[in-house]
């Protein structure tokens, strides 16, 4: 009548450790190198295509802003009246 299954070795041993000193150890690992390594990359070259393209431009940004803190007040809002349509 009790008809019990020999242990499956696949299978997670859910028994529970008794005394003062029990820990839970995590049953799965952390992922392998290999795929914190395919995550780091999207974010690298990103980064790497930021500063390759925005760097360069730094001192156009600059001498830009010096011309618009030049400009008088009518010019400026003149400059961003053309800027919204396009």
């Amino acid at each position: 009548m009790n008809d019990r299954r020999p242990p499956n070795p696949s299978r997670h041993d859910l028994s529970i450790a008794v005394g003062p000193m029990a820990v839970a150890e995590p049953e799965s690992e952390s992922p392998p190198l290999k795929f914190r390594i395919l995550r780091a990359v999207p974010i690298l070259l990103v980064l790497g295509l930021l500063v390759h393209f925005l760097l360069p431009r730094l001192d156009t940004i600059e001498d830009s802003l010096a011309t618009v803190r030049k400009l008088v007040p009518w010019a400026f809002g003149l400059r961003v009246i053309m800027e919204v349509p396009s």
